[in-house]
């Protein structure tokens, strides 16, 4: 398969491949509405620095 020699090229027939579109899709839409209104939340109503918002929302992810 041509594509077995080139690692960076991505399989346009690979059944998974609209899932992880699915998911990209998902992550940006998580980060462009919910993150951007708890980044602004925490950074305008509860006087966070924009680091330490950054940081909690951060850890808020791993958990």
């Amino acid at each position: 398969m041509l594509t077995d020699k080139i690692p960076d090229t991505a399989d346009l027939s690979d059944p998974n491949r609209a899932m992880q579109m699915k998911l990209s899709d998902k992550f940006g839409a998580l980060y462009d509405d919910a993150w951007t209104d708890a980044f602004e939340d925490l950074t305008k109503k509860h006087k966070q620095k924009p680091n330490d918002a950054i940081h909690f929302l951060l850890e808020s992810l791993k958990v």
